[in-house]
């Protein structure tokens, strides 16, 4: 169900209204409202703590998924860098040892699903990143949520994969 209301209850505080029907609304909006402040989208992280203003505390991501993938990443001991790079031409997240780009992490999102340029602009971008030596790695987020284990198992391989690849460049 989706509600849009501008309506909170403390507007309807001063009301002098008793009836059932105003009592079931301004119960609802207690509970839509104390839901909202509650939801954490799975995340236990303080660093991903919503400000007022919507923006994480210390690591900005567009999308609860994409916290999501950090917070993994970051429990797996993995050094990772979220929106890399400048502009609006970010890349989600880099996963890096020591301190060097090891791997780029793209998240499908709302922009992603919503518009066929942007898709066509982050695959460009893409293949012009991975002639210049980047390794990319695409998270669908229907995976994650229908698959997360093994979608996570994909993301640790293609780490591996990545750190695999640049030790054999090394070695040339």
């Amino acid at each position: 169900m989706t509600v849009v209301s501008s309506l909170k209850m403390r507007d309807l505080d001063s009301s002098g209204a008793s009836s059932k029907g105003f009592a079931c609304l301004k119960a609802l909006l207690a509970d839509l409202e104390t839901a909202q402040q509650s939801r954490n989208f799975g995340i236990a992280s303080k660093r991903f703590e919503r400000r007022k203003d919507g923006v994480s505390n210390v690591v900005y991501c567009d999308s609860p998924f994409e916290e999501q993938v950090v917070e993994f990443l970051e429990n797996e001991g993995y050094e990772i860098e979220c929106q890399y790079g400048a502009g609006r031409f970010r890349l989600d997240i880099v996963v890096k040892e020591k301190g060097k780009n090891l791997l780029a992490i793209e998240c499908d999102g709302a922009a992603y699903h919503s518009s066929l340029v942007a898709r066509t602009r982050d695959r460009a971008r893409q293949r012009m990143l991975e002639k210049l030596g980047w390794r990319f790695y695409r998270v669908w987020s229907t995976n994650w949520w229908f698959f997360e284990q093994q979608e996570k198992e994909a993301i640790i391989a293609a780490i591996n994969s990545a750190r695999g690849y640049i030790n054999h460049q090394r070695a040339y």
